[in-house]
C-alpha cells in the first residue's frame, strides 16, 4: 500500500479539483460518496494510477438512515457506491481516461465489517489495467485510522463504449 500524501490541500469533494465536474450519480449532488480526494496519483513506469479519498458516514441524511431501523449502519450498497464513485473520480483525474465515457461492473466484493455513523471511510481506488477496450480497477475502503479494518473491497471492469 502506497503512503498517503495529502493531495495539494485536501479538497472538498462538492467542488472538485479545476476542471473536474463532481456529478458522480444521476441522483445529485447530494447523493455523493466522496467527501474528501485526499491524494492523487498518476500511472508511471514502475507504479499505477490510484486516488485517495475519505467519506465522512453521518447517519443522519435520509437515505442514510433506510439500512436497519433503529440501527442506522452504512448499507453495503453505499460502501461500494463509495468506490465506484472514487474510481469514477479516478477516471476523470487520469489523462488516459479523461473525458472518455465508460460503464463500471463490479465482482468480488466483500463486506467483512459493519460501518456505524461518526465513521470516516478511506476509499483508496487504483487502476490495475487499462487498454483500447478497457480496463481494471480495485478498491479498498477501510476505517479511517484502522487500515486493518477493511469494510469493502472490490474489482471493477469498465469498457469504452464504441464510438459510432
Amino acid at each position: 500500500m502506497a503512503v498517503i500524501v495529502p493531495y495539494a490541500t485536501v479538497m472538498d469533494c462538492r467542488n472538485g479539483p479545476p476542471g473536474v465536474k463532481m456529478d458522480f450519480s444521476p441522483f445529485g449532488r447530494d447523493y455523493c460518496f466522496v467527501s474528501r480526494l485526499i491524494d492523487f496519483q498518476e500511472a508511471t513506469s514502475g507504479a499505477n494510477a490510484f486516488v485517495v479519498a475519505e467519506y465522512d458516514f453521518t447517519g443522519r441524511k435520509a437515505w442514510e438512515k433506510s439500512h436497519f431501523v433503529g440501527n442506522p449502519l452504512m448499507a453495503g450498497n453505499h460502501q461500494s457506491e463509495c468506490g465506484d464513485q472514487a474510481t469514477a473520480l479516478l477516471g476523470m483525474l487520469d489523462p488516459r481516461l479523461k473525458d472518455r465515457a465508460f460503464v463500471l461492473g463490479s465482482k468480488k466484493a466483500r463486506f467483512p465489517r459493519m460501518v456505524p455513523p461518526g465513521t470516516t471511510l478511506v476509499i483508496r481506488s487504483e487502476l490495475l489495467r487499462v487498454d483500447n477496450h478497457g480496463g481494471r480497477a480495485a478498491y479498498q475502503i477501510w476505517v479511517k485510522g484502522s487500515p486493518r479494518a477493511i469494510t469493502v473491497s472490490a474489482e471493477i471492469t469498465f469498457v469504452f463504449p464504441k464510438k459510432r
